[in-house]
């Protein structure tokens, strides 16, 4: 892994296939991807904390299928245009009280015309505050996958992944380094590694070991 400059670039996100890397944690959302013509109810619900990929395998669904993305905060808009394509809800843990029925609509909708539908979340549906309970029924009969908390192999992805993003690409003793002592979460890897981009140009310099050492200490 050659060394380079960090650069003062904009974060820019890979989501290509090439780029998921699957293990424990995650091949079973990976195989009923795979699979998705075969989804029961035409549906499916991936849940999973914050930076668990969620938005990057629906992504590489989207790809497949020809998707549309739906803002979770304008789902209302949506329903009004049919259900011609499939389509993406993400962050449905955020949705506005008052989408709630327009949800429930298009969760009709879709139904009626046939359509695919994936739905991301974190944490668990009892957990979102919905309101409606018609809408909270419909939820629990989708079929539901769990990206579990990361395995080594995963996390050591995550972590090369997050840095090459961001276009940095330190030594692999310093991520071996950063790996061992790590918070094992997928949220507390993007965070180290927005930190060390943001410290790095700040210095000029490179991710190196003693950096990655002040701010682990500092955690």
């Amino acid at each position: 892994m050659p060394e380079q400059l960090a650069l003062d670039l904009p974060c820019k996100t890979a989501f290509g296939v090439e780029d998921y890397f699957v293990s424990s944690a995650n091949e079973m959302v990976s195989g009923l991807i795979g699979e998705w013509q075969s989804w029961p109810l035409k549906k499916l619900l991936i849940l999973g904390p914050k930076g668990a990929g969620k938005t990057h395998v629906a992504r590489i669904w989207a790809e497949k299928s020809g998707a549309n993305f739906i803002d979770v905060g304008g789902i209302g808009d949506f329903a009004e245009q049919g259900a011609d394509n499939p389509a993406v809800v993400e962050n449905l843990e955020l949705l506005p009280r008052e989408q709630e029925e327009a949800l429930f609509h298009l969760l009709n909708k879709f139904d009626q015309a046939g359509q695919y539908l994936v739905l991301t979340g974190r944490g668990a549906i009892g957990g979102w505050g919905i309101h409606l309970p018609d809408l909270e029924s419909r939820l629990r009969q989708i079929t539901q996958v769990q990206i579990k908390e990361p395995d080594d192999n995963l996390l050591l992805a995550v972590l090369i992944k997050q840095f090459q993003d961001r276009g940095l690409s330190p030594l692999p003793s310093v991520i071996s380094y950063i790996q061992a002592r790590m918070p094992r979460s997928f949220e507390a890897i993007a965070n180290i590694v927005a930190e060390l981009d943001r410290r790095s140009l700040q210095e000029g310099g490179r991710v190196t070991q003693k950096l990655a050492r002040t701010l682990l200490e500092e955690l």
